[in-house]
């Protein structure tokens, strides 16, 4: 699934993401809310699942697969 298939079938738009370039890939990281912890209106990492695309292919989505990207959890907390 590419970026845009990913935007389109979410169910409501991302408040959060990253990109960057590892090697020859170029990664962009969609973080999906999922829940809210707080009632503050501000969406953090650990109310999202990471969808992890690379050039511009989904190719891996949740805590694991960020963590297997970046080497860090999700939240400082954990």
């Amino acid at each position: 699934m590419t970026v845009d298939g990913v935007r389109v079938a979410m169910p409501h738009p991302v408040d959060l993401s990253e990109a960057f370039a590892v090697d020859d890939l170029n990664y962009r990281v969609l973080f999906d809310r999922i829940r809210h912890v707080t009632g503050d209106g501000e969406t953090t990492r650990d109310e999202t699942t990471p969808l992890v695309i690379a050039n511009d292919e989904l190719i891996g989505w949740g805590a694991s697969a960020w963590f297997d990207l970046t080497g860090r959890p999700l939240t400082a907390g954990n």
